[in-house]
Formats: structure tokens, sequence, C-alpha cells
């Protein structure tokens, strides 16, 4: 999800649907027409996802990942999967980060690629790396 300048002459999108807001309801909205493949497009005045419950609660985890997919098209490499389309060989992938979401904080807001992932994007066997 990227947030754009409204004065931005690059503004205009294309889309079948827009959702007005991104707290809960709108992302579960994105949710349902995905799953109809309905090109949707969400603004909010807010640049983080969340709406204002991310914003009136920021150290409460008041919503969690509702599988709306927005984040698949996001990853540069490819390598963010819903849990049914993991492959076979990175399967062990699941119960790791079942485990680790307990401790790590939820996305809030979209970041850009950190610095080292161009030297990390072609790496074989990341699992040999995992510091937890």
């Amino acid at each position: 999800m990227s947030v754009l300048d409204p004065l931005s002459s690059e503004t205009l999108i294309e889309t079948e649907a827009v959702i007005v807001g991104a707290g809960p309801v709108g992302l579960f909205q994105v949710f349902e027409l995905g799953l109809l493949e309905i090109n949707t497009h969400v603004i909010d005045s807010l640049p983080v996802v969340g709406g204002q419950c991310v914003e009136l609660y920021p150290d409460k985890p008041i919503y969690e990942c509702i599988d709306c997919a927005v984040c698949v098209p996001e990853c540069p490499v490819n390598a963010i999967y819903a849990e049914d389309d993991v492959p076979g060989d990175q399967q062990q992938f699941i119960k790791i980060n079942t485990e680790l979401a307990r401790s790590w904080k939820s996305i809030t807001k979209s970041k850009g690629s950190l610095p080292e992932a161009e030297e990390w994007k072609d790496v074989k066997n990341k699992i040999d790396h995992l510091i937890r």
C-alpha cells in the first residue's frame, strides 16, 4: 500500500471500486471485493492502515491480519503467500511465522525496502540466518 500526494499529477488511479476508510470495516470490504475479483482502491486521511483505531490506541494491537491480500502484490520479491498457497519447500515457515508473530509488532504503516534487501533477495536457505 502506498501513500499518494493528492497534489501530484500522478494521483489518477483506475479502479472498479473505491473504499473510503482503511479501518477494520474498510479493509474487510477490500477483502470481500477481492474474493469477487473486483479491483479496489482505499482512500483514507491517515497514512496508516487501521483507521482511527490505530490513532486512538497506537500501542494496543486491536486488529489482526484479515487476509485481504493487499500485501501480496506489494512484496517486491513475491515472498508473501496465502497459507493455502505456500509452496511445499516453504511449509516450515508457517509454524515459524505463527511463533514469531506473537512477539513481533504489527506493521501499521508502509515502509520502504530495507537497505540490504537487494543483496538478500536471491539468497537461498535464509532460514539458516534467522535470529530468534
